[in-house]
């Protein structure tokens, strides 16, 4: 004969379970599993954060890159065209300089972001980087236009030819 299974249960209660009916598989398996490790070590308990512990983007870049800005501007105050080696200073100065810090923001922020979690990011600095950089690109061409003359010049001399 065989054996009846057991009632339904009401609505709204809990089923009982008897201690002599089997465990199914995955209860078992559920016991056996334990939290992954990382690396082979166990995780350790979180610590506690303070705002000293963290490292904050460096503002070198834009004090390196202001400096370059205003001596490139005295440069062009001063020269008006006179100098050959002033003209190529201040345009190596103005878009040069800023583009590298830039670069170099844009480097450092990246490389300390993707090396931990213990760096805050500023990009508000890559924001005044490229602004300063359009404003460096603008400021270039009165140094071009220097070069530019002394180098014409130049060539009407060499070339006797080419200046009718």
């Amino acid at each position: 004969m065989t054996s009846m299974p057991p009632p339904p249960p009401e609505h709204g209660k809990i089923p009982s379970f008897s201690p002599s009916a089997p465990a199914s598989p995955t209860s078992s398996l559920r016991s056996s599993l334990k939290p992954p490790t990382v690396g082979g070590v166990p995780k350790l308990p979180n610590k506690k954060v303070l705002l000293e512990d963290l490292e904050k983007a460096t503002p070198l870049p834009i004090v390196i890159a202001s400096l370059a800005l205003v001596l490139s501007i005295i440069i062009w105050i001063i020269n008006r065209h006179s100098s050959l080696i002033l003209s190529a200073v201040g345009y190596c100065l103005s878009p040069f300089i800023v583009i590298m810090c830039l670069g170099l923001d844009t480097f450092l922020q990246r490389r300390k972001t993707s090396a931990g979690d213990w760096f805050i990011p500023n990009h508000s600095f890559g924001v005044i980087l490229r602004a300063m950089t359009l404003f460096a690109l603008i400021l270039s061409y009165p140094h071009v236009s220097g070069l530019a003359d002394h180098i014409s010049a130049w060539l009407a001399q060499v070339f006797p030819w080419m200046a009718s």
